[in-house]
């Protein structure tokens, strides 16, 4: 009888509400099939004198990223990862201000290197930037969002958006994704349709084929045994899905 692998336990610092959904409804069953169980936690911006905390967003504030992170360090966690925009990143974060011209990828994995160091956290800490915001991930497939806006006439200017850019993670900072869906569809609520058009969408799967940074991350999940021992950006991590499952 084959034995059960051990289940990891990832904590995953989170921007908004929206993302929560995105892990709790398409991202957690992904990954529970590789014995990986996710526990999310969204970003804290502040507290009342009643102690009730206020979340989702930074506020362009770092000590917000910071002070979320942190705790979930002190825990037990076999790794703490994060789920956070690329897109109006806090100015005051590590590795900021970026030098002239290093954008989308490149400033990405810049600012991913910076707050781990900064944090001095080691191996159990690879924060993780989606380029540009979350809302890219939904270009993977733009008639998905044409059907979550019940707009079936946006569907080829999304796609004309798409067919612009070599990858979803490609379209730009200059107009970022949510801002090109709502010039299409003014009525555009990210945690509504966003998540009607990964359900439109019908899982991960073209994410993860069409966002290779996306994938990337999503592997280094998957592949269990380089948690805690790599950060998901380095070059020995396997490129293959499930790379590493162990059992």
């Amino acid at each position: 009888m084959t034995e059960q692998p051990r289940w990891l336990r990832v904590g995953l610092v989170v921007e908004g509400q929206t993302e929560e959904r995105f892990v709790r409804d398409v991202l957690r069953e992904v990954l529970e099939r590789r014995y990986v169980q996710l526990d999310v936690k969204i970003l804290e911006t502040s507290r009342d004198a009643s102690g009730r905390a206020y979340l989702g967003g930074h506020a362009g504030k770092f000590s917000v990223i910071k002070n979320t992170v942190q705790p979930m360090l002190a825990s037990n966690y076999d790794v703490v990862t994060t789920l956070i925009d690329l897109y109006r990143y806090p100015a005051d974060a590590p590795g900021q201000p970026l030098a002239p011209g290093v954008r989308g990828p490149r400033a990405a994995e810049q600012l991913e290197r910076a707050l781990r160091d900064d944090l001095a956290l080691g191996r159990r800490f690879s924060p993780f930037l989606i380029v540009h915001e979350f809302e890219a991930l939904l270009f993977a497939q733009p008639d998905s969002i044409a059907q979550a806006i019940e707009q079936p006439e946006t569907i080829e200017p999304l796609r004309a958006i798409r067919a612009a850019f070599d990858s979803p993670e490609a379209i730009n900072h200059d107009k970022p994704p949510a801002k090109r869906i709502a010039e299409l569809f003014p009525r555009y609520r990210k945690p509504l349709h966003g998540i009607d058009a990964f359900v439109a969408m019908g899982g991960i799967e073209p994410v993860r084929a069409e966002c290779p940074r996306f994938a990337r991350w999503l592997c280094w999940l998957e592949g269990r045994k380089y948690l805690g021992e790599i950060p998901w950006w380095d070059s020995s991590l396997p490129s293959s899905r499930g790379a590493g499952f162990e059992g």
